[in-house]
């Protein structure tokens, strides 16, 4: 599956692209299991699990403010760095979105939305009400499409 997500901030407007990949077996995971899942998560996540794919804006664009946020693959493609299970496509969805909030949240301030995310105590829906009220982010247009 993929996403687009148009985030608008105060002062831009960032175009995000993902591919959300399904895995049945651990052997099909694009992160390898033991260096990024066993090493940052403390666990190989157990099947299906979901990886998600930046497509746009290219991970050199994220680099300076999104780096810790994303992993690249051995295959040099960048994912939402996210070393636990993702069970399922909706919450995928879910985390896609709250990673395009927040990578602009960093692009647009300099600071880490893991600080943000740790003051919504790690709620998907107080952290995209937050970073709304109080820093006027937030996605503009969404669409989720099988094809590219």
């Amino acid at each position: 599956m993929f996403s687009q997500i148009i985030v608008q901030t105060r002062t831009k407007t960032i175009r995000f692209k993902t591919e959300i990949h399904k895995n049945l077996s651990p052997a099909a995971f694009n992160l390898h299991p033991d260096d990024f899942y066993l090493h940052l998560g403390k666990a190989i996540p157990e099947c299906p699990h979901f990886e998600i794919e930046i497509l746009a804006p290219p991970a050199k664009t994220l680099a300076p403010w999104g780096r810790k946020h994303l992993h690249v693959s051995c295959e040099n493609r960048p994912f939402i760095c996210w070393p636990h299970r993702i069970p399922d496509e909706e919450t995928a969805v879910v985390l896609t979105k709250v990673w395009c909030i927040g990578v602009a949240f960093t692009i647009e301030t300099g600071t880490d939305f893991n600080q943000i995310f740790e003051e919504a105590e790690k709620d998907s829906e107080k952290f995209v009400r937050i970073m709304k009220e109080k820093h006027g982010i937030e996605i503009f247009a969404e669409t989720q499409t099988e094809h590219c």
